[in-house]
Order: C-alpha cells, then sequence, then structure tokens
C-alpha cells in the first residue's frame, strides 16, 4: 500500500475541481497538466504548481493557452521555441487578491485551495482566454508585447518569432474558420 502523499492527493482536489469546468487532465512530463477545448483549435492549459517544500504544500498554478496550429509550426522549428500563446500565473488575475503561490498550512485534504483555483479560474482565466481565443486577438497581444505595449497579465515568451510564424500562417491559410 501506497503511503500518504500529499501532493498527490492535492492535485487530485485541483484536478476534481477542474473537471467541474470541463478540464481533462493530460501527460504531460513530470507535471501535472490539465486541458480544455474553447475552440476546436483553441485550448486553455493549467498546470497545478503543487509541490511540498519543508513541511508545507505550495501551489504555483499557471494557466495559459495554446493554439493548435501555431503550436503545430512551432514544434518543427529548429530552435525548439515555447509553443504555447501565452501564460500567466493564476493568481495574477484574481484583483482581490494578487497572489503567485499559495501555501496550505493545514492538511492538504481539509483545505479549500482547489476550490480557490476553481473560482478563479470561472471568474477570471476562462473569459480572458475565451476573449483571447481569435486569430487576431492573438496577433494583436504578439504585437503588442513586441511592442511594449501590453497591458494584459499574460506573458508571452519568444514573442517575435511566434508573430513572424503566425503571419506566415496568416498569409498562407484561410483562418476565418477559427474566428
Amino acid at each position: 500500500m501506497e503511503g500518504f502523499n500529499p501532493v498527490r492527493q492535492v492535485e487530485e482536489k485541483v484536478l476534481t475541481a477542474l473537471e467541474s469546468l470541463g478540464f481533462e487532465k493530460v501527460r504531460a512530463r513530470s507535471q501535472f497538466k490539465a486541458v480544455k477545448k474553447i475552440k476546436p483549435e483553441f485550448e486553455a492549459y493549467f498546470f497545478s504548481g503543487v509541490m511540498k517544500r519543508g513541511g508545507k504544500i505550495l501551489i504555483q498554478p499557471v494557466v495559459g493557452m495554446d493554439f493548435l496550429p501555431l503550436r503545430r509550426a512551432l514544434e518543427i522549428h529548429e530552435s525548439n521555441p515555447t509553443t504555447q500563446v501565452c501564460h500567466c500565473y493564476l493568481g495574477l488575475l484574481d484583483s482581490s487578491n494578487i497572489w503567485t503561490t499559495m501555501e496550505l498550512t493545514k492538511n492538504a485534504l481539509e483545505d479549500d485551495g482547489a476550490e480557490v483555483i476553481r473560482d478563479i479560474l470561472l471568474r477570471f482565466a476562462l473569459p480572458e482566454l475565451v476573449s483571447l481565443s481569435f486569430v487576431e486577438k492573438i496577433k494583436s497581444l504578439f504585437e503588442d508585447v513586441v511592442h511594449h505595449r501590453s497591458t494584459s497579465q499574460f506573458a508571452v515568451i519568444q514573442e517575435h518569432l511566434k508573430l513572424e510564424v503566425l503571419e506566415r500562417l496568416l498569409s498562407e491559410n484561410s483562418f476565418g474558420r477559427f474566428n
């Protein structure tokens, strides 16, 4: 019989909360990851960031979005870039109490961390990601980051490359069906 694993217990609570919002757990190297289809070619993703440090359980949840045609185009790029459109620490979207790390001081099975995560996803993250789930919105986000005028809480890594690849995809294909 396997011993008590508080990290796994917290991840299971978080997964249950995410499943109630339509997320599904997927394999992701060694991390807990869940995804939710926003539109056929757009996915929201969630990394729980659950870890044990000392006697405490910490959660550093990250939420973001993938645009699948862009991800496929970036995966074959020789510089091995990150492929997501954007990401953000979930707690940065909580306008009432901005945070990056949630510290569980009680028994992991009794703590309400999973419900806090579910609430922030429902009230802030998912509506924001749905509003970004248009090719032109993604292009604007990349342009805003490239030109240092972004006001979004969502970060973009390798924005120049992503904008270049997205513009190439736009010139080669009609993305009207994705909007």
